[in-house]
């Protein structure tokens, strides 16, 4: 089952010069704001299930454009969760405050959210199509090394009206992810203009830690994709 729902892209801010046919260099700065869908993408012993939440990505990141290709790396945010719902199933309700074991549980509805969370670095290069003076078109693809964050678990009792929340370390420390780009920038003056773009964040790396003897195979992977608008300064 594939559930697309909504993903929020925020803070995307790029700093960046360029040089144009005349050899003129510029320093851009822009800001985006955007949202789209995602996937989760997991495989357990023959078992696979697709299926999202709520995703985000931002960063801030520095580039340079040598006549018409662009290239830029920075650091950012991106994080991707997906939920499950439970009906009628025995919830841990009540927990010792010292040693932290369920001390009673009872038959509830409920919901689970997982929350991914990535430190990540992308890097890509990209070609600037010009059509005018103030108007671009920028196509870029590029690979995004992350540092994989603790996972966030969240289980809300939808019988009892309690939420708790868990902090999982992730099975694999760094992860690596594929991006691509596709921005029109538009500059209503010589310094300011607004971008409009879309994004795509593909997995490689597995986040399921299988040993090379594992009885069964499994993997876990994220992507996503969405659009986003925002402002750009050129000095």
């Amino acid at each position: 089952m594939i559930r697309l729902n909504v993903t929020l892209i925020f803070i995307l801010v790029c700093l960046a010069t360029s040089a144009d046919a005349q050899n003129r260099y510029t320093i851009r700065l822009s800001g985006n704001l955007g949202g789209g869908a995602s996937i989760e993408d997991t495989y357990i012993s023959g078992r696979s299930r697709q299926s999202s939440d709520v995703s985000f990505l931002g960063n801030l990141s520095a580039g340079y454009t040598i006549s018409k290709f662009r290239l830029n790396a920075g650091v950012g945010l991106m994080g991707t969760s997906y939920s499950e719902e439970y009906k009628g199933l025995i919830f841990e309700e009540n927990f010792d405050p010292v040693t932290g074991l369920p001390t009673t549980v009872t038959p509830a509805d409920y919901t689970v959210y997982f929350i991914y969370r990535y430190a990540v670095l992308p890097i890509t290069a990209g070609y600037v199509i010009t059509f005018s003076d103030r108007l671009n078109l920028v196509p870029e693809v590029g690979l995004m090394p992350a540092y994989n964050l603790p996972l966030l678990s969240k289980i809300e009792n939808e019988t009892k009206g309690t939420v708790r929340t868990y902090n999982i370390p992730a099975e694999r420390t760094f992860s690596l992810s594929g991006i691509m780009s596709l921005n029109v920038e538009y500059y209503l003056t010589a310094h300011v203009g607004l971008t409009v773009g879309a994004t795509y964040t593909r997995m490689f790396t597995n986040l399921m830690d299988r040993p090379a003897n594992a009885l069964y195979n499994a993997y876990h992977r994220e992507y996503t994709y969405g659009g986003g608008i925002g402002v750009a300064w050129r000095f």
